[in-house]
């Protein structure tokens, strides 16, 4: 049976200064989205990975600003900026990994903000991504949960396709998810670059082609002789 493995305890790398570009298609609309991994900076007092994803298109905006904990990959606060169609938002979100909660402020009612309860750490996609590409296996046939603040998703490792994005020929490990319908395709590589996503990412379904990669700085944590 086909499988790939994250590297080995001690040569974990990272992504910063890394910025994937897309073709999205979102709403019946097209667009472009890059995701861009800004590297350790602090949010309210606490040490963070920051990952900036934005849309846009005619007729929609969105950027999220995406405050990770550098050591599990779960969100602490994430930012959105959104105007969809003139509608203009602006959304705060609070997580609490030890109580598996996240609180939701939104800019067009503030004084009521809305918590989600959940039991367990709850993932942002984009926070999920990145862990699976520093810390996931990608066996074939396996399964795991992901806690999303409306859903639990099982994700299954379904096979190995090979397709052409950018220009270029990679062969991608699928992943789908269910209920939520969301499938991933990450690349055989060291970068584990996801080449294409679809599913419900900020305000509605959409599906993401890699248009671009510009290549990161790798830097692994430096091991003494």
């Amino acid at each position: 049976m086909c499988f790939w493995v994250s590297p080995t305890q001690g040569e974990e790398r990272n992504f910063f200064g890394e910025t994937i570009s897309y073709r999205i298609k979102q709403l019946g609309m097209s667009g472009t989205a890059t995701l861009t991994i800004d590297g350790l900076t602090t949010i309210e007092g606490k040490e963070a990975l920051l990952i900036t994803f934005v849309a846009k298109g005619f007729t929609f905006f969105d950027e999220e600003k995406i405050y990770l904990d550098p050591k599990t990959y779960y969100p602490i606060i994430v930012k959105r900026d959104l105007d969809i169609f003139g509608n203009k938002e602006k959304i705060v979100e609070y997580y609490d990994n030890e109580k598996g909660s996240v609180k939701i402020i939104n800019s067009q009612d503030p004084h009521k903000p809305r918590i989600i309860e959940k039991g367990k750490p709850i993932e942002n996609i984009y926070g999920f991504i990145y862990r699976q590409r520093i810390k996931g296996t990608f066996h074939i046939g396996d399964e795991f949960s992901v806690q999303f603040p409306t859903q639990e998703v099982t994700i299954k490792a379904v096979d190995i396709q090979k397709m052409n994005v950018a220009k270029e020929d990679y062969e991608v490990v699928f992943m789908q998810g269910k209920p939520r319908n969301l499938k991933i395709y990450f690349d055989i590589s060291e970068n584990k670059i996801p080449v294409r996503l679809e599913g419900t990412f900020g305000f509605g379904g959409a599906v993401m082609i890699m248009t671009d990669y510009k290549e990161t700085k790798d830097q692994r944590p430096k091991t003494k002789d």
